[in-house]
């Protein structure tokens, strides 16, 4: 006998199945995007080109925490 307090909802269900299909979709663009760059520049410059845009992306992070722990 259960009481129904170990179900999740549908709600969590349908958040999960949204963020998969979210998932899904963003995978096909960068699956593209490092194809295409594959095709111009080469496996190398492919591979540079995503080390590029993460220590891009790794240093905008670290600006905004290092502002964000100064403001503290």
């Amino acid at each position: 006998m259960s009481d129904g307090s170990d179900e999740l909802g549908s709600g969590f269900w349908w958040k999960v199945i949204g963020g998969v299909v979210l998932l899904g979709i963003v995978s096909l663009v960068l699956l593209a995007v490092f194809t295409r760059a594959i095709y111009a520049w080469g496996i190398g410059g492919a591979f540079l080109g995503v080390i590029v845009v993460l220590l891009g992306v790794a240093w905008v992070y670290d600006r905004r925490d290092k502002h964000r722990r100064a403001g503290l």
